[in-house]
């Protein structure tokens, strides 16, 4: 690419870039904006739906306390009630849910362990008791099955399975003493260990404690609400039934959402408030999916803003593009017509020379054979420009006229290596050519073709010689070939050598004469044949110039 044309691209760049990046800076500040506003539409989202879950839960305890009022068979209605049921005896005592398991009374042998572990034989009460006394207890009344199996290692794996049967029945001393213990036993094993120990006390103990507070019994229904939990109750004779709403229930079954949202323990931005204790939030399912529907309506702007900026600056490119483009043509242009006025010169002031000279009588009579021959060369000069010219015209039109006929190839050919050789005195070329290929070609536009190839060898591959013309046919294609064994062409050159006003080498414009467009009217040519022009050749190994014109069987 040529320097000036790199020099323009990075200026146009430079330039570009203010506006771009001010697009973008706009397109960002969008992006934030429109951010925030979907944050604010979300938490108002979430907001409005905690509300209504908070108002649902309220509706339903209400609902679960008239209908426990209204019960008549307490077998019958618990279940429409919600929450976890309880009945509680005449006597006071907590049928449903049943109290936890007992621990079974020890036996004479755990109890002779147990006096031993302070004599001599230590371990092996330490093992009769860690394999067959899993409730025995101290004279203080805590359990010696954690304690001994932490001392271990092959029994530290069955603590977090005896802690989630024995959890609920040990006292907060005891929770607190094996809390610290059980952080030296190895992953996973002690994390299992801790969370049966944060457990909460069983629901029926719960339960107890719970009916030893406050109680409002309005409207015949009992509603306790103490911490965490809230109970309906209703009086069957003695008894007591109904149901307890707590923080594991009201999970299990939560409140109407939508599909995205959920209800979720903890206070949160979306607060649910059932007591000062037992409090929820909404929040989405996915923390992701809720910052995708935050960023999602951003990124969208974002994208349509610097959408359009790109599309503005790709038009902005397109048109300095075209820009260069037509200023190129227009030098190209200009070069041409100074290229133009310099190969009608030099034969035009030939020819008025030589002209005046025969016109004064300066020309010796031995001398005038050899002025008019210089004469008609420098005539025949100008009309091979002029119909280059003329036909150059025509073919950028559109309007080229080929007058097809079959006929023979070599004598085009040869009359064209006569030409040349007159033009270029010294310079050889020969002719290697089937005998006997006849082809529907226009005559005139064929030998136009064989003068613009070999004129084209003799300019830019001036050592190249003896040129080489061939003629010869393969299958359904007769091809005519001019090469040379000159400096030969790159890659670049051949794509851009057919075009017009193009050079194989730009250094090679100041060296050498001619328009520019002697083999863009070859390929033009060609095409007009129903065929196509190309070039073989590689740097240092000459070229070799092909016409490929269908051919078909007289």
């Amino acid at each position: 690419m040529p320097r000036a044309l790199v020099v323009s691209w990075l200026l146009f760049a430079a330039i570009a870039a203010i506006p771009a990046l001010g697009a973008t800076t706009i397109a960002w500040s969008a992006r934030k904006a429109a951010i925030a506003e979907a944050e604010a539409d979300e938490d108002a989202r979430l907001r409005t739906a905690a509300a209504a879950a908070e108002g649902e839960i309220v509706a339903r305890l209400a609902g679960a306390k008239e209908q426990a009022r209204a019960m008549t068979d307490p077998g019958n209605g618990l279940a429409a009630l919600g929450g976890d049921s309880i009945v509680i005896a005449a006597d006071g005592q907590v049928r449903i849910p049943a109290p936890p398991a007992a621990d079974t009374a020890p036996t004479e042998a755990c109890e002779r362990a147990r006096d031993e572990l302070l004599g001599t034989n230590r371990a092996k009460a330490r093992d009769q008791i860690v394999a067959e006394c899993m409730d025995l207890k101290s004279s203080s009344r805590r359990y010696l099955w954690p304690l001994l199996a932490l001392e271990s290692a092959s029994d530290q794996a069955k603590l977090p399975a005896w802690l989630k049967a024995h959890a609920q029945r040990m006292s907060p001393a005891e929770r607190a003493v094996l809390r610290t213990r059980v952080g030296t036993l190895p992953s996973p094993a002690r994390e299992q260990a801790r969370v049966a120990l944060e457990e909460v006390p069983s629901m029926h103990a719960t339960i107890e404690a719970l009916l030893a507070h406050g109680q409002d019994k309005s409207d015949g229904a009992l509603r306790v609400r103490e911490g965490n939990y809230v109970a309906v109750l209703h009086a069957f004779d003695a008894s007591l039934s109904g149901s307890i709403f707590h923080e594991a229930s009201l999970l299990r079954d939560p409140p109407t959402l939508p599909a995205d949202l959920a209800l979720q323990p903890g206070a949160g931005p979306a607060k649910v408030s059932v007591t000062p204790e037992l409090v929820f939030h909404v929040a989405p399912k996915s923390d992701s999916a809720e910052r995708a529907i935050v960023t999602r309506a951003g990124n969208r702007v974002f994208a349509l803003a610097m959408a359009g900026t790109l599309v503005s600056l790709v038009l902005a490119g397109a048109l300095f593009a075209r820009f260069l483009k037509a200023r190129r043509l227009a030098d190209l242009r200009t070069d041409f017509v100074a290229a133009v006025s310099h190969e009608l010169r030099t034969p035009l002031a030939s020819v008025q020379m030589l002209a005046e000279l025969m016109e004064r009588g300066d020309v010796a009579p031995d001398e005038r054979p050899e002025v008019e021959t210089a004469l008609a060369r420098e005539a025949r000069r100008l009309s091979e420009t002029l119909t280059r010219m003329l036909r150059f015209g025509a073919l950028s039109r559109g309007k080229l006229q080929v007058d097809k006929t079959g006929q023979p190839l070599e004598p085009l050919a040869r009359e064209a290596l006569a030409r040349f050789e007159r033009a270029h005195p010294g310079k050889t070329a020969v002719l290697d050519a089937e005998a006997g290929i006849e082809a529907d070609v226009d005559g005139a536009l064929l030998g136009l073709v064989f003068d613009n190839l070999l004129g084209n060898a003799a300019k830019y591959a001036p050592e190249g010689t003896p040129y080489r013309v061939g003629i010869a046919r393969d299958g359904g294609v007769v091809s005519v070939s001019v090469s040379d064994r000159g400096p030969g062409l790159d890659r670049k050159a051949r794509e851009r050598i057919f075009l017009p006003f193009e050079r194989a080498d730009d250094r090679l414009v100041r060296a050498t004469e001619g328009t520019g467009v002697g083999l863009a009217l070859v390929r033009g040519i060609a095409e007009a044949h129903g065929g196509r022009a190309h070039v073989v050749s590689e740097p240092g190994k000459g070229a070799t110039f092909i016409v490929e014109i269908p051919w078909k069987p007289s």
